[in-house]
């Protein structure tokens, strides 16, 4: 699962983006209080590392936007911009310029959404070698596989110790 991030100037114009996106399996956090830290030029750095994905409302204006990317393209985030349409080529080049990384409109279907978002995102980690197993919902397959390869041969009832360390080390204390 993502995490991800919508800065807008109004949270409950925002409500069905974020129901689709929870639909869809990412924890959403829709937020006017970080868009005013980041306009304050406060450090939000230790609360940005948390997401994956910034989604920039289409109540912002395209001013709040300018102000708001020299901040967000300090952190490796994965920039979208909603707007009420598909952005034409002139708009399409200055999001770009500015950094926005893609774009959704309202009428962008869940099953789009998803590949708006997912597939330039694991195309960017993979191209920078970051592999974020906890974030892409990949780390339980990957463990599963582990103890499915160990397991065998073990022992009746019983688990390797290093399979039993590498298992508590990669999962969080509520996991």
């Amino acid at each position: 699962m993502s995490q991800i991030l919508i800065l807008t100037k109004n949270c409950l114009a925002d409500i069905q983006l974020q129901q689709d996106l929870q639909k869809l399996s990412f924890e959403v956090f829709n937020s006017c209080s970080i868009l005013d830290l980041l306009q304050a030029d406060f450090d939000v750095s230790q609360l940005l590392r948390f997401f994956k994905i910034v989604i920039l409302s289409e109540s912002l204006s395209e001013p709040d936007v300018s102000l708001v990317m020299p901040h967000l393209k300090a952190y490796d985030i994965f920039i979208v911009r909603r707007d009420h349409e598909e952005p034409d080529e002139k708009q399409q080049a200055l999001w770009t310029e500015l950094g926005v990384d893609a774009w959704l409109v309202p009428t962008d279907s869940p099953t789009k959404m998803r590949e708006k978002l997912l597939g330039p995102l694991y195309q960017r980690m993979s191209e920078s070698g970051e592999v974020d197993l906890r974030s892409s919902g990949l780390q339980n397959r990957y463990l599963l596989n582990s103890f499915a390869k160990c397991a065998p041969g073990q022992g009746e009832g019983t688990l390797p110790g290093d399979f039993l360390r590498n298992l508590q080390e990669n999962f969080s204390d509520q996991e």
